[in-house]
């Protein structure tokens, strides 16, 4: 019987393996969530600015949907929407890093269900350390850019954690570990103004979020990454292009197993499982 039991073990631990999980829980503003990007139609071209994200934001073209100042033409689509999900950003000003085809392709955002954005998310992990890739920029501003993370203690003092300093290149990777307990969310500062995940904490332009956050697919094939966002800064104050690519890192991990061996790994499991049942009903007759 003990032995039946440690196969059941095993059985439930080689299927776990298999299933992919996020490390990193988001919390948000009530009625906020994961809006799948499916139905969401990509814009091209370059745009002159508007006063806010959610200005036109719908759930076909979202409030990081718009238009950029980078695109050197109007079929050029240069948004973080491109960007993750695969497109090759050819006719976009200032790439650096730029395409992503090495990353799995994202297949959820943060927001509401309307397109417009959720002016205050957080995360909370039991998962560290953290790794942290910076993907690419794609900002006249990217020598003043700075990224890192923060938390929030006693009496709302902000407490900032610098990962990449002013001017870092794109594929530049770190780590950190974050609490285990609370919360903590992302900041960038452009040498003027710090936007924080909550925006409430900014310096400037408290009014609108400056971050899009997106959710790898982790069932894309030899490219799917679990247990990883996407998470892109827009870099200025309003008026501006709400393009949020001026900055766009990976949180999490940036490997996954080889395809061929996620069935081999499936098929173990289930064969244990199979023994192990096996063995169970013949104890019992």
């Amino acid at each position: 019987m003990r032995f039946n039991k440690i196969l059941m073990m095993m059985c439930c631990a080689a299927i776990l393996l298999t299933v992919p999980m996020f490390a990193d829980t988001v919390s948000g503003t009530a009625g906020a969530g994961w809006q799948s990007l499916s139905g969401v139609t990509l814009v091209t071209g370059n745009y002159a600015g508007q006063n806010s994200a959610n200005t036109g934001a719908t759930a076909t073209n979202p409030y990081w949907d718009h238009p950029s100042f980078d695109a050197t033409n109007s079929s050029a689509g240069c948004n973080i929407g491109w960007a993750v999900t695969g497109g090759t950003l050819a006719g976009c000003n200032n790439n650096n890093g730029g395409p992503m085809s090495d990353d799995g392709p994202a297949n959820a955002y943060w927001g509401n269900s309307n397109g417009t954005f959720d002016p205050s998310f957080t995360f909370s992990t039991s998962t560290s350390p953290e790794p942290v890739e910076l993907e690419l920029t794609m900002a006249g501003n990217s020598n003043n850019n700075s990224f890192g993370w923060y938390t929030v203690g006693a009496g709302g003092v902000i407490t900032e954690h610098q990962l990449f300093a002013a001017g870092t290149v794109a594929e530049a990777t770190t780590t950190f570990t974050p609490p285990t307990t609370g919360q903590y969310g992302f900041y960038i500062y452009n040498g003027v103004n710090t936007f924080f995940t909550q925006s409430s904490l900014n310096s400037g332009d408290t009014a609108d979020q400056h971050f899009a956050l997106f959710r790898a697919d982790p069932t894309s094939g030899s490219s799917g990454l679990a247990n990883t966002y996407y998470l892109g800064a827009e870099d200025s104050g309003n008026p501006t292009d709400w393009d949020y690519n001026d900055m766009i890192v990976q949180i999490g991990p940036d490997t996954v197993p080889e395809p061929g061996t996620l069935p081999l790994t499936l098929a173990m499991g289930l064969g244990i499982c199979a023994y192990a049942l096996r063995r169970r009903f013949s104890s019992s007759n």
